[in-house]
Parts: structure tokens; C-alpha cells; sequence
């Protein structure tokens, strides 16, 4: 009897002219997403070996004048571009000095402003605002919908049970849209290949997992929408607030998460911060002034190489100031974010976003891992120059008329290493179990709620 009734309810919500024309414009979107994504990745990457052959020829002349400050560029990758996260809103260029902060600029919202007010068209987009929608608007009047019609109390004139009912209903809708959607889905992956991106099997790892988790987040909302028709009497209230959850999940509940942390924790502006580093950097001076006056009126024969002592010891202190009171900064905003991301955890919305951009590997950790990794670059850079200092007979060079002591050769490079996705498990595994278990929450309501509606 469960598959009779499963496999009517695919044949009613397939022949229905809702359906066609929602899956219609559905199947445009998703086929264009893939393509989109994977045209942007092409341009993004054409952008970055142009910038790089440019930056390389930039730094050759810099090595010959004697300055070791490249600039590095975080490389695209073809999933950052079906889930884009972050990922156009975090700078891409770090100008590499060899002591204090480095900040990256250059974002694509910050190039193409026009991106910043529509945003770009992905997946994290589609699953969110398309496909939840979808599946609203064709589940919203599951029940209630059919008792309005008759067609609820003509089917249980069968004597058909009521948990195998409810069981076959949401089964039956879930098949039936997964089915029909995964066509213009394996179509949009074979584009891919097509246009020319490089998918590594890594990718279509991720890739894959990308739209597992989408499907949970969709079927979240399927089976919310048969929960609220098993409880509201008229088909027209249960659309209404299910458009008002949708909302609420996708817009209001993360935005009153990031206000609530922004209340509760309080990060210090980079105004305030620039203030401590001016007011630090003003007492270093006097206290380097004063030793330096000292060792005039000493008017001993090491003059010079106390004055450097102190200078080494001054800027030594400072640097360290720098990076001490940024490093605190960044750790109080990084609780902040965390406090706000848990939070929003509450939305199946905000869950969906962290699992998929976490697995994109385009969540806010992308920034920290970027700027972790210039760091270590800068620190490299900073060692190599130390020890060509001590190795150099500065005078010898001088004599010979070379202005530089460095050869390009012997300069690392920097390539970005992208962070494993081990790292990122236990955040997606908790994000997932939420969605499942909010799965299994409003499917055990439709369920016991349906065993107590009233067929009449």
C-alpha cells in the first residue's frame, strides 16, 4: 500500500501545472548557476596569471634597487566560485613588508562595485532563495489543500492508514522533486568540463557534498511546509506562514545574531587601535631619544654601535607592540564571529551557509588562513634578508657598483597552500547534525500531528 500511494503522489505533483512551470524556471537557474560559476572562475583566473606575470615583472626591478616587498594575490579556485561565501568580499592582494601588519585589499566588490548591491548568482544563492521557495510553494497545501478540494476525506473512505498516509506524502513529494531536479543539476556539472574548468577530484568531492547538504536544506523546508498544512485549516494561511518562516530564516535571523554579538562583545576600531600604536610609538621615541643623549655624553669610542643597539632595541619594540595589540584585536573579533555564528545557528538557513561555505572552503576562516599564511611568508622573507645582511661585505658591494644585494633566484615564492578539509569537518558535521536533526523534528510533527487532523 506504501508504494501504491508513494507513486501517486509523484504522478499528482509531476502532472501538476504548478510543478511544470516552477520546475521550468528552476532547471533555467540551476543550468545558468554551473555556467556562471564556472565562466566567472575562467575570467577570475585569466585576471590572477595576468596580475602575477605583472607583479613578477614589478619585483625583478624592486630586487634590482635593493627592496624586497612582493606582492602576493590569493589564487582562485573553481568551487569558491559555485559557493562563493566570502571569498569576493576579502581582499586578494597583500603588499609584503618585511616588519609590521599586513592588510589585504583589492576585493572583487571592491573592483566591481555593481556585484557588491546584486551579488553573484550560486549555489549557496539557488538552495536559499530558489529551491526553498520551490518547495513552498509546492507543499504549502499538502493537506490542508486536499481536504479543501475532498480529496482528502474521498481517500481515506479506503480505509487507508493514516501513518502510511503522512509516510507516502512525504516521501513521495521528496522523490519527486530530488528526481527532477538532479537532471538540470548532472547537466550544470557536465558544464563544467565543458567550458574548460579543471575539476580535480577533490572539487567534485566537495562539489558533491555541496549539494547533499543543499538537498537536506531543501527537504527542510519540504517537510516544514507539509507540518504547517497538517496545522493550519486554510491552504492560503499555511503559504503565509511558511513565506514568513522563509524569511525570517534566511534574512532576519542572521542579521539579529550578528547584532546581538556586536552588542555583547565589543571589538576595538581600527581608529582606536591606530591611536594606541601613535601614543606607544611617541613614548618609544622619548625613551630612545634619552638613550641615545646618554650615550653622547658618555663620549665613548662604540658610539655608533650603541646608536644601533638602540635603534634594533626601538624598532624591535615597536613591532612587536604592532603585532601584539593587532593579534588581541583580531581574537576579540573572532569571538565576536563565533558567538555570532552560533547564534544564527538557531535559522536552517545560516546552518546551510556555514556547512556549504565551510566545505567551499570559502567561509571567514578563508581571510585568517590567507593572511596566516603571508605571515609566515613575511617571516621567511624577514630571515632570508637578516642572514644576506650578515653574509654581505656591504663596502665590497658598494665598491663594485652593484646596488643590490639579493638575486631573484634565490627568493622563495609564495604559493598559497589551500587548508585541508579535515580542518573544516567538525564545523560542517555540527551544522549538518543541526539540519538533520530539524529534519527529523518537523517530520516526526507532520507525522503525529497528522494522526490528529480531521478529515472532515
Amino acid at each position: 500500500m506504501l508504494k501504491l500511494i508513494i507513486e501517486k503522489e509523484i504522478r499528482d505533483i509531476i502532472k501538476s501545472s504548478k510543478f511544470v512551470y516552477m520546475f521550468a524556471i528552476c532547471a533555467v537557474l540551476i543550468i545558468l548557476t554551473f555556467y556562471v560559476g564556472g565562466k566567472n572562475y575562467l575570467i577570475n583566473r585569466a585576471q590572477y596569471e595576468a596580475a602575477i606575470a605583472e607583479n613578477n615583472k614589478t619585483f625583478e626591478k624592486m630586487v634590482a634597487s635593493g627592496q624586497i616587498e612582493p606582492n602576493i594575490i590569493l589564487p582562485p579556485e573553481p568551487i569558491m566560485s559555485l559557493v562563493a561565501g566570502v571569498s569576493n568580499d576579502v581582499g586578494r592582494d597583500i603588499q609584503i613588508t618585511t616588519a609590521g601588519n599586513l592588510t589585504a585589499t583589492g576585493s572583487k566588490y571592491n573592483e566591481d562595485p555593481i556585484y557588491a548591491v546584486f551579488r553573484f548568482l550560486d549555489l549557496e544563492f539557488l538552495f536559499q532563495m530558489i529551491l526553498a521557495l520551490f518547495a513552498i510553494l509546492c507543499m504549502y497545501n499538502a493537506i490542508n489543500g486536499e481536504k479543501e478540494r475532498g480529496t482528502l476525506a474521498l481517500t481515506f473512505s479506503n480505509s487507508i492508514p493514516r501513518h502510511i498516509y503522512i509516510l507516502a506524502k512525504v516521501v513521495g513529494s521528496f522523490i519527486s522533486m530530488f528526481v527532477t531536479l538532479l537532471i538540470p543539476i548532472l547537466i550544470g556539472c557536465l558544464l563544467l568540463p565543458l567550458i574548460g574548468v579543471p575539476m580535480i577530484a577533490s572539487d567534485w568531492l566537495k562539489l558533491i557534498m555541496i549539494l547533499l547538504t543543499g538537498f537536506l536544506f531543501f527537504g527542510l523546508f519540504l517537510i516544514l511546509s507539509i507540518f504547517m498544512s497538517t496545522i493550519t485549516k486554510q491552504s492560503s494561511a499555511s503559504l503565509l506562514f511558511m513565506l514568513v518562516i522563509w524569511i525570517s530564516a534566511v534574512v532576519v535571523f542572521p542579521r539579529v545574531a550578528i547584532i546581538i554579538a556586536g552588542r555583547a562583545v565589543n571589538v576595538p576600531t581600527t581608529d582606536e587601535i591606530n591611536q594606541k600604536k601613535i601614543k606607544y610609538t611617541n613614548e618609544q621615541s622619548k625613551i630612545m631619544l634619552n638613550k641615545i643623549r646618554d650615550v653622547q655624553s658618555q663620549k665613548k669610542d662604540d658610539q655608533d654601535e650603541q646608536f644601533k643597539i638602540i635603534m634594533k632595541e626601538y624598532s624591535n619594540n615597536v613591532t612587536d607592540y604592532y603585532l601584539k595589540i593587532s593579534r588581541e584585536r583580531e581574537n576579540i573579533q573572532y569571538y565576536q564571529e563565533n558567538l555570532a555564528l552560533n547564534i544564527s545557528r538557531i535559522s536552517p538557513s545560516s546552518c546551510f551557509t556555514l556547512a556549504v561555505s565551510n566545505i567551499a572552503g570559502t567561509s571567514l576562516e578563508l581571510n585568517r588562513d590567507y593572511l596566516e599564511q603571508a605571515y609566515n611568508y613575511q617571516n621567511i622573507l624577514r630571515k632570508m634578508i637578516d642572514e644576506k645582511i650578515k653574509s654581505t661585505d656591504i663596502t665590497k658591494l658598494a665598491m663594485s657598483g652593484n646596488t643590490s644585494m639579493y638575486n631573484i633566484n634565490d627568493i622563495p615564492l609564495f604559493i598559497y597552500i589551500t587548508p585541508s578539509f579535515s580542518k573544516y569537518i567538525p564545523r560542517v558535521i555540527i551544522d549538518l547534525s543541526i539540519l538533520i536533526i530539524m529534519n527529523l523534528i518537523f517530520f516526526a510533527a507532520s507525522f503525529f500531528t497528522f494522526l490528529k487532523y480531521d478529515l472532515r
